[in-house]
This record gives structure tokens, sequence and C-alpha cells, in this order.
């Protein structure tokens, strides 16, 4: 029997291209074809006349016409009567090598013929109008003309009087009706890979996108803070950190870059705020506050280059294409934009290899946002190759997605094993067992979702934890798939020698499809080229597979491929089996068949394209666990140290899963990086420009680092032997500069005055003589020791003020291999001693400062001016302050705690000026110095309290009123005080 359940209506295909009634001539026609079932019935005439020329065929390929929408749809347009045939999309989905040549066309001819035979087909099928609607009134008139008997003027004129009509009936709360149901369903159900692995769990069902994510958290660049809405800075401010939850993400109304790790969810996230937006107002959405539109870029680079499109066109080429929302015009697009608020997803922006495409990219963007004030947009990149194209932070808050904590890995488990594992007293047992053996895994994978997500997958079918990120692709790839094969459910028909080739057969199609999406050429990737692919493949590895079976053989194993969830809709259903496959076919069709040249050819080619990087580490990982000692590992690094340039990032990216390197190659690259980064800010500052991500992005990997004990001394090996050369003093001042912020960005600043003082570089006159010349030397120095002496530190304030002055001493100094900053040595140190109530340290320091020439004003001044001390104003820090100040006798002292304690109690609202936040009243409470509850006795505002100590004292209050140094805005300290949490991952 030609046809099947689940064969799509004629008129529930048609209908919504119409518009309803938009071409109500027809539609009663339309009503009568689907009442009485009148197209199967011609189809199954023609069917059946086609039968008697071809007895042995007409089975379920064409059957498949009418189960799949896309393929029904291409027929349709191809039985009017100003279409010519082309069936070169529908033979995409069939296997050719079961049907005549030219079948397809003869059938689709034989049954337009006996539609048009009907009086209501015939209505339908000979409308120009009709035909160019289901065609879509946005589509490249010149595709038009070619696919079509319609002449340039006929598209032209009938497909303006459409849009006319189509503009003229549209409603923007009809189409939210539409459009956002029909967004809902799309982007909140999600294939999973893993679930459903093992046949006693649920199989093949789609999970909605909430039941599986876990909401990240986010760290804010802090040169974006001003741009924050006031009760996020406010939250910010409070709990001491740039974190950014994932529930305030709504709340700024600016236009966001959420940039990520490979793995880290970007695209996840986007789906599931479109699915909260959307949701909050699912039952009335001509209420939604901002209406979501998400754009994959690297689709909308493909229609650009193809249709020569813009994004405006691309959003009606999407909303009929993916949405069911037909002959929407540009016009009516440009009026939702101008009439509502939106909010444009551009996701991907990494997904686009060309550098000069992905400018041109980012520069549309930009039009669009310029051009339609009501929208906003969030951009989606990962963080290695944003910096090609990266959007201007004055318009842009940047923020970077963190790795999970150690709350939401558990949460992640329990929703997954939720799904997963209906028994409860399994599932508590392995959540439990898994979760106590989790801290046996490098933080690496473990913290990163994706990674966590395959390795949740493995112990589930393994009961035991992968150890290395090599291990998690190859299990998800090897172990998963002999799983399914033994699952009693599925069938196998293939050879068992195919079987048992199908790691190289999958490796084939791979490699070559990662060319492919590597191409700035964007060639589409069909069917029929990947069953191509499959089918040289097969000839060339399989000998029991010769030229007459090949092609019903390859579609075998697609199928084969797709049951098992491995290949689907010509694709890899999870980008892990794509790059696990590409990297082993490198492996195996060069690296072990000892083809060098090749094998460096292509390292030197990709090892600075992001896109190749996890391709190209899991390459080094599958070279590195079979070698017995360093040498093969020596010469790739080697190698590729010839060029930091472009493979700098990916060798601090991988140096850490490598295991047989030699201390002399790992110190080798050591010495690279530190020229590499000396060079590049040399460069930078010589073109007026910033440091960029991407740059701080490899200092960080560099610097942890620095907190392996075993390779810290090789780092201190590699600056001896960049300071011992021929350094230009610029140079050497930035190495030194170099050698302090790895210092202080690794776990080893805790021991950090050890390490200086024992240090002959730090101790050497060359040093000492550049210290003195180099504001930024003489303050990292004083800020690594302030947890030592404090003797030392107060003589390095008194030195600092003698040589550089009192202005710069106050102010926050600004990171020159990151985008952070270091509190002034002053306010840093004052609140290490009052933290740790070293009473007798406060007073000799504000003595020496004093002595100094340091007044007293200024010091408060400071003070209220030090973004770092406001960031400490919780309640039993406030209660400490107190207590020493109820105890001192000193008058120097008291004045400086009566001022912090002032910023403590008003919750550091007091910055950059004394503004009215709390009451004296507030202020009294528990202090028992007499004398200090008279000075602010009638004092009702905090300006009050500061006046009343300015008279007690006989202090300038206008000179305290304002701030010496600093910055316009609360600047949160970054990575360099263990009090804050730290987005690790950027």
């Amino acid at each position: 029997m030609i046809l099947e359940a689940g064969a799509i209506a004629f008129g529930t295909w048609l209908l919504p291209k119409l518009e309803d009634k938009a071409f109500e001539f027809v539609y009663s026609s339309i009503s009568e074809i689907d009442q009485k079932g009148k197209f199967y019935k011609i189809v199954k005439k023609t069917s059946d006349q086609l039968r008697v020329k071809y007895p042995d065929i007409l089975g379920g390929d064409i059957a498949y016409f009418f189960k799949k929408d896309e393929l029904f749809g291409e027929i349709v347009k191809l039985l009017f009567i100003d279409s010519k045939i082309d069936t070169t999309v529908i033979e995409s989905f069939l296997d050719k090598s079961t049907l005549p040549e030219n079948f397809v066309t003869e059938f689709i001819e034989n049954l337009r013929v006996n539609l048009l035979k009907d009086k209501d087909f015939n209505k339908i099928l000979t409308s120009k109008e009709i035909y160019l609607t289901c065609l879509g009134i946005s589509s490249d008139i010149f595709s038009i003309v070619e696919s079509s008997s319609l002449t340039y003027e006929e598209v032209v004129k009938i497909r303006e009087l459409l849009t006319i009509k189509f503009t003229d009936r549209f409603n923007i709360k009809t189409f939210l009706e539409s459009y956002l149901p029909n967004a809902f369903n799309n982007l909140s159900q999600v294939t999973f890979i893993g679930l459903g692995v093992d046949s006693g769990i649920q199989k093949g069902k789609r999970k909605n996108v909430n039941q599986i994510f876990v909401e990240p958290a986010f760290t804010v660049l802090d040169s974006c803070l001003k741009d924050l809405p006031s009760n996020l800075f406010e939250k910010l401010a409070k709990t001491k950190s740039f974190r950014i939850e994932y529930e305030d993400i709504l709340s700024i109304y600016k236009n966001l870059v959420i940039l990520g790790n490979p793995g880290s969810g970007k695209s996840f996230l986007i789906r599931s705020i479109i699915c909260s937006t959307i949701s909050e107002q699912i039952n009335d959405f001509s209420k939604i506050e901002r209406v979501p539109f998400r754009i994959e870029l690297r689709k909308y680079l493909a229609f650009k280059k193809t249709r020569d499109g813009n994004i405006i066109s691309y959003l009606v080429s999407l909303l009929e294409n993916e949405y069911g929302v037909s002959n929407i015009s540009e016009e009516s697009i440009q009026g939702v934009l101008s009439q509502r608020k939106t909010l444009v997803f551009f996701d991907g922006l990494d997904e686009i290899f060309n550098a000069l495409d992905k400018i041109e990219v980012k520069n549309d963007i930009e039009n669009f946002l310029r051009n339609n004030l009501m929208s906003n947009a969030i951009i989606t990149s990962r963080i290695e190759g944003y910096e090609e194209a990266a959007f201007d932070t004055d318009n842009f808050i940047q923020l970077n997605i963190n790795r999970f904590s150690d709350a939401q890995i558990d949460r992640y488990v329990k929703q997954w094993y939720t799904i997963e594992e209906k028994n409860e007293t399994i599932r508590n047992n392995e959540i439990s067992d898994l979760l106590e053996k989790k801290d046996q895994l490098d933080e690496e994978l473990i913290r990163n979702p994706l990674l966590l997500s395959l390795i949740v997958i493995l112990y589930r079918n393994n009961l035991k934890l992968p150890e290395s990120k090599l291990e998690i692709y190859k299990s998800c790839t090897s172990t998963l798939v002999d799983k399914w094969d033994t699952t009693k459910e599925l069938s196998v028909d293939l050879d068992p020698e195919i079987l048992r080739r199908k790691e190289a057969i999958l490796s084939d199609l791979a490699y070559w499809q990662y060319l492919e999406l590597s191409s700035s050429d964007k060639i589409k990737i069909t069917y029929e080229r990947a069953k191509s692919e499959v089918a040289k493949s097969l000839l060339e590895k399989v000998k029991t597979v010769d030229e007459y079976t090949v092609d019903d053989t390859a579609r075998k194993f697609l199928n084969y491929a797709e049951k098992r969830s491995i290949y689907f809709d010509n694709n890899f259903t999870h980008k892990t089996f794509l790059e696990y496959y590409t990297a082993f076919w490198i492996y195996s069709n060069i690296e072990r068949k000892h083809r060098e040249d090749e094998r460096d050819r292509i390292l030197d080619q990709y090892s600075g394209n992001p896109f190749w990087h996890i391709v190209l580490e899991l390459l080094l990982n599958l070279i590195d666990k079979d070698q017995p000692d360093d040498e093969i590992m020596d010469k790739i690094i080697s190698n590729q140290l010839r060029k930091p340039a472009a493979s700098l990032s990916f060798l601090l990216s991988v140096l850490s899963s490598i295991q047989n390197v030699s201390l002399h190659t790992r110190e080798s690259l050591f010495v690279a990086s530190i020229r590499f980064f000396i060079s590049s800010v040399e460069k930078t500052n010589s073109r007026g420009k910033s440091w960029s991500f991407k740059r701080v992005a490899d200092f960080n990997k560099f610097a942890r680092y620095y907190n392996s004990q075993s390779l810290r001394g090789l780092i201190d090996s590699a600056f001896r032997t960049v300071l011992s050369s021929n350094l230009a003093e610029s140079r050497l001042t930035l190495c030194y500069i170099l050698y302090l912020e790895t210092i202080l960005h690794s776990e080893a600043h805790r021991e950090a005055t050890v390490l200086i003082s024992e240090n002959e570089h730090f101790n050497s006159s060359v040093f000492l003589k550049l210290k003195n010349k180099e504001e930024h030397l003489y303050k990292y120095v004083a800020f690594i020791l302030n947890n030592s002496d404090s003797t030392v530190t107060t003589n390095y304030w008194k030195d600092y003020i003698d040589i550089f002055g009192l202005s710069t001493f106050k102010m926050l100094t600004p990171s020159v291999f990151t985008k952070s900053y270091y509190s002034s040595m002053f306010s840093h140190r004052l609140h290490t001693m009052l933290s740790g109530n070293q009473l007798p340290e406060l007073g000799n320091s504000i003595q020496q400062l004093i002595a100094a020439g340091i007044e007293m004003e200024d010091i408060i001044a400071l003070i209220f001016d030090s973004p770092f001390i406001i960031q400490f104003h919780a309640q039993e820090h406030g209660e400490a302050v107190l207590s020493l100040l109820n105890s001192t006798t000193n008058e120097e002292i008291e004045v400086v705690l009566v001022a912090y304690f002032l910023i403590i109690k008003t919750e550091g609202l007091s910055f950059r000026k004394v503004d009215d936040h709390g009451s004296g009243k507030e202020l009294l409470d528990g202090i028992q110095s007499v004398k200090i509850k008279r000075m602010i006795k009638s004092a009702k505002t905090t300006k009050g309290a500061i006046a009343g100590l300015s008279k007690r004292y006989g202090l300038d209050s206008k000179k305290m009123d304002k701030p010496i140094g600093g910055r316009n805005q609360i600047t949160l300290a970054h990575d360099e005080f263990d009090d804050f949490e730290i987005d690790e991952s950027f």
C-alpha cells in the first residue's frame, strides 16, 4: 500500500500559507478536498497507473513523501502548472538505486495531470498567486524565475500585489499567537545525548529544556559595571563579587555578549531564556514584554551569501521555514520591530570561521540595532576567536559563563537521574556514589556542563568515572554505541565486517564533514552527499561490498547510525561524535601510517582555529597515550612553538592533558609564552589599544600552571631565562610585571612573600632600579607583602610616596595582563589590619603615614573612596571595627575607625560622595564611647556624622567630602582576593 499512517492533509499544509481566507475563491475547495480525501485518492490512482508499468516498485520510498512535511511541501510546489519539475531536493532523501531512472519526475508529471483534471485542484494549481504564495513571497526572484515558467516581470508584479495583500492583513496579536507557541514548541524540546541508552530506560522521548537545564552564573567584565541597572549594581556590591545570576539576565536592558568555553552551554542557555520569556505569558501573548527571536549566525551567513539577504529578510525566511509562520512580509516584520520591544539572540558568532565574514556579520548586527531602537540583542560566542570581531564595550555588556559550582553539579546529576532512573533506590544510590567520587576528576572536566553531562551518562552505563577528556569522548562514541547494539529492540541489518569497521567508516564521514564545515564556501551537506561518502568508505574498507550493492549498503549504514542516535538529518547528533571521529580519522589515516608531514600540516593549518582545538587536542591525546617516551610529543610541540602567535593558545590549553612531554619542552613553551605576552602588550600599547580578551584568557591559562608545585619551578626558570637575555628596558619592565602578575593571579600568591624574598631577580640591583622608576612594580611588590610584616609594608608606603607622590598611591592599579585592578596599597593593608584586629600595627601605620606627610583628611577620604574597602561591610566585620573603636584611646586610630564604621553601617553606599543614607540613631547603635556619641548625637545623616567628625577633630569637612583617588564607579577587584567569588574559567 502506498500510503501509511501519518500522511499530511493537503489543506492542512496549504491553508496556513494562504492566511486562512486571504484567497477566498479557493477556501471552500480546499475544505472539500480534505473532507473527501480527494488528494490521496488521486495519488492512489496515479500509483496504480504506474504500477502497471513498474510492477515491482512504489513501496516505502514513495510513502516517505507524505509523512515528512518538507518533502510533502516540495511535491506540492512541483504540482503547480507554472513549476518546472526539478526533483533534486526530493531525490536527496531517496535511495535512487531502487527506482528506475527519472521515476520521480514521471510520478510527479502523472500526478499533476490527474490533479488538473479535477476542478477544485485545477483552480488551485493554475493560480500564479497561490503558487508564489507557496514558494514564499520573500523568496529570491531569480530562484523563482529559474524554477518556474514565470517571467521576471510576472514574478515582480505578482509579488508586489501579494506583499500588499499580506501586509494589509497583518496583525501583530495574530502573529504572536501563531509564532510564540511554535517557537516554544521548537525550542523547549531537546534530544539529549545518552538519554535512553539502556534498554531499561525510556527511549526516544524528547525532553523539555527545563527538565535538564541548570542555570549558570556569569561574571561581568569590570569595565561594564557602570552600565548595569542600579538595583543589580547594588546587589553585586553587597555580595562582594562580579557574579550575575541567571535570573538577573533579563533585567539588563542593554545589549549583551555572552562568552563561554566549549561546552559551557551557550545555545542551551538561549533556549532556556526564550522559553522562560514565552512561558511567563503563555496565556496572553499580547502582554509579552519582549518578543524573542533566535538567529543562528552560521545559518544567517549562508542565507546572506546565497540570497544576498539581511537580518530582516532572514527573519522572514526563518519564520516560514522553522516556525511555520508563512508569508510574513519584510514590511510586517519591520512593523513588529518598530512597535514592540524585541530581544534578538544571535547565537554562535564563533561558528563563523572566516574572520572577514565574522566582521561583516558583526557589522550587520550593529546596523540592525542602530536601525531598530526597540530591539536589544544577546550575542553568544566562544571566548577563543571572539576577539576577531569583538563588540564595543560602550554599547555591549560582556558576561562570561562561569564553570559549574559544586551545587550546580549536584543539581544537574539529580535532575538527570530523575529523568532517567525511575527506581528511587537505584537512583539515590548511584547519585550518592557519583557525587562522592566526583572529586577524583580534574575540575576542567567535572565543572564543564557538556563534559559533566557525558560523565554522568558514562557513569550511568559503566558505574565508573572516566579519567580524562579522551576517555570521555572515546567512551561516548564506542561504549555507548556498543550498548545500543546489544539492545534487543534494535535490529542490525549489516554485514559483521561492516560493523567491525564502523568506527573507521564513521571517521571517514566525520573528517569529510568537518572539512566541509570549516570551508568558508558553506557547501550544503545533503543526505545524498553523506551517503556518497559512506559508499566511498565502504568500497575502500569492506571487501564484501561492491559497486553494485554499495549504494544500498550505505543507506542501511546511515539507517543504523540514525537508530543509534549517532547520525541524523545529515549531521552527527552530537558534536562529541563529530569531534572524536574527526580526530580518530587523522590519528588512524595519518599518524598511524607515519605520515608526519601531513600531520604537521594539519596542525599548522588548524591550531590557530578555535573550531579545531578540541579535535586537535583529542588527536594529541590519542598520539600521547601510545608513547613510551617524550620524543614524539616533544617534536610535535617544538614544531608548533615555531609560530607561537598562531598556536600558543592551543598549546597552553592542551599541555595539561599530555603526559609524555619532557620538562625541557614544557619550559620552552613557558619561555615562548612569556616572550609572546611581552611582545603582544608592547605592540598593543604602541597602537593605543587595550589588551585583548583572547590574550587575557591565554594569560589566565598560563598563570594557572603556576599553581602546580611541579611546574612552578619550570616557570620560574623560564622567567630567569627571559630576564637574563638582552632585553630593552621597556621589555625588562614588562617581564617583571608579568612575573609578579603571574604570582598574584595564581594560588601561589599566598606564599608570594617567600617567593619574592628568595628570588634573586626581585633582589637584584636591576629590579630595584626599575622598581624605583615604575609604579606598577613598586605597587605589586607592596601588594604581595601586605600579608607580611607591617613595618616592611609601611616602609614601602613611605618610600613610594617619596618617589611617586601621594595621588597615585591612593588609586587602584590596573593590571597590565588582565582586565582587572588591584586595590591601593593603603586600603588593602588597612582592611587587613582592621579585619585582623591588629590595633598596634594600625596605630603604627597611621602614624607612619602622617609622618610621611599624609593628612588625616586624606586618609579618611581615601577610606570613603576605596572600592576595595567598601566591599567588606558584613555585619561581623562591623562588630569587629566597633570593638576596636570602643577599646582604643589613640585619637588617630579613633578617627579612622569612626570613618570606617560609617562606611560599614551604610553598606558601602557612600561612594565618591557622602550620600544621605542611614540615620544618626543607627550610627549610635552599639557605640559605647561617650565622646563619639556626643560627636554624632545630632547627626541625622551620614553626611551630618562626617561633619560632626570633622568638627570634633578640627578637620576640613569639604575636603573629606571630595575623595582624592579611585575611579568614578565602584570597581570590584577581580581574581586577586580570596574573599571574592571568582570565575575561574575566564
